[in-house]
Formats: C-alpha cells, sequence, structure tokens
C-alpha cells in the first residue's frame, strides 16, 4: 500500500502514512488500528473512513468497513522559544 512501511522485527503494526488529511495509521493484525498526528478529531474520521478504502483497493474485499471508531485521546505541541538544559531541570 501506498505509504505503508512494516518492519516485522521492531513493531507489529503496519504503518500508513496519510498527506490528506495529514496523519498515521498505525494497523494491527487483528484489525484494529491507532490514528496518530492528525490535527484534530474531524481528520481522524477522515482517515478511519480512508483506511477500508485503501485496503479494499489493495485486497479485494467489498465488506470492509470501520465497525468501531472514537477520538479517545488528543494531544498538543509547541515551542518556548528557546533552548532548555533538561538534565539541570531534573
Amino acid at each position: 500500500m501506498e505509504g505503508s512501511r512494516l518492519n516485522g522485527k521492531k513493531f507489529s503494526g503496519l504503518i500508513i502514512r496519510k498527506t490528506k488529511p495529514k496523519g498515521t495509521i498505525i494497523l494491527f493484525r487483528s484489525g484494529k488500528f491507532i490514528i496518530v498526528g492528525a490535527e484534530n478529531a474531524h481528520n481522524c474520521e477522515l482517515l478511519s473512513k480512508k483506511l477500508p478504502k485503501d485496503l479494499h483497493k489493495v485486497l479485494s474485499i467489498s465488506d470492509i468497513s470501520t465497525k468501531t471508531f472514537r477520538v479517545s485521546n488528543m494531544i498538543a505541541n509547541g515551542n518556548i522559544g528557546y533552548a532548555v538544559n533538561i538534565p539541570r531541570i531534573a
């Protein structure tokens, strides 16, 4: 699949990087998946709907769909504008 990477020795999930909307889907053998790096909950939902379509193209299975989906955690990032001496703070 385009934008995917698998390294079975280090990690069991298939890493699928998407650009529109931007985010990364980690798909596991069980069929469960995690979406990381999306900018908002709406983009997470769009990515969850794209995954079955992409899998259908590769696997030619017609009844693939997202059975359950929920946004359970969001993260934020920022920048304080200067370098920090982490060992000194610790």
